[in-house]
């Protein structure tokens, strides 16, 4: 089963330059990993807000990308921006919020992975 995400994103004044250049090495990093179907960012056009749109082939690609993208680029992610919010889509249901209750299946785990980033 397919997973998905929808993140928004706050660009703290003055590192939006600094977190496009974050953006590209993470999507290189991105290309090597397998189960992923789509990995996208989107400016604002008053360049203060991201928005992340992410799919992966199931819940297992997601843990196993978002446990690569915090070793890796979590502390620098988090000193560039704050999580609005997100939705977590799989499993048949939809989970919202900035910091949502999990719940009993997939979506849970990929829900506890965005909980544990250290994003300010």
């Amino acid at each position: 089963m397919q997973i998905s995400w929808w993140v928004e994103l706050i660009v703290r004044p003055g590192c939006l330059d600094e977190f496009e250049r974050l953006t590209g090495e993470m999507v290189a990093s991105t290309r090597a990993e397998s189960g992923v179907l789509a990995y996208q960012r989107f400016i604002s056009e008053d360049r203060q807000a991201v928005y992340v749109y992410e799919r992966y082939e199931n819940c297992d690609a997601a843990v196993a990308h978002l446990v690569k993208f915090a070793a890796t680029f979590g502390e620098r992610y988090g000193s560039l921006v704050t999580r609005k919010r997100f939705v977590v889509f799989g499993d048949g249901r939809v989970v919202t919020g900035t910091n949502p209750a999990s719940g009993r299946s997939a979506t849970e785990r990929g829900v506890k992975l965005f909980d544990n980033l250290e994003l300010r």
